[in-house]
């Protein structure tokens, strides 16, 4: 993972099968062969695969010679839709806007997942409202603090 995303990725764990583990109440939502993340306009990353599961947008990428996988909170998207750009080759992504690690007075970072030969960001940017409206995740925050 491109080293200006520390602060947003975290490494996430791999299974025996060499697969991102997911907690024990987090459910994959969606996958999507192929995705390119760009910070802001940077590319910076080719997943294999990224996952949209009920707590974390995981990037995977099983070919490397060690698969690694790293995740992001839900909990830190603020917001997703879709966004175009370009006159004759117009190319569409999905956008996430991020908060800021430490400073919520601060702009976070704003990523792009642009798709791989097919549409399919409006498809996905549905799928990222779904999930970030229920807010799975604060469940089982709370349930942790019982």
């Amino acid at each position: 993972m491109d080293p200006r995303l520390g602060s947003v990725f975290a490494p996430a764990a791999l299974t025996s099968a060499k697969l991102p583990a997911l907690s024990a109440r987090e459910v994959q939502y969606a996958m999507e062969p192929g995705v390119k993340l760009y910070a802001r306009a940077d590319k910076v990353c080719v997943a294999s695969f990224c996952k949209l599961t009920t707590h974390r947008l995981i990037w995977y990428e099983p070919d490397l010679h060690e698969p690694k996988a790293w995740g992001l909170s839900l909990s830190r998207v603020l917001n997703a839709y879709t966004a175009t750009e370009g006159t004759f080759r117009v190319k569409s992504f999905v956008v996430l806007e991020i908060a800021h690690s430490t400073d919520v007075t601060k702009a976070g970072p704003v990523l792009r997942l642009a798709f791989k030969g097919r549409g399919g960001e409006d498809e996905l940017t549905e799928k990222f409202k779904t999930v970030l409206g229920k807010r799975a995740w604060e469940a089982d925050e709370e349930a942790e603090e019982d």
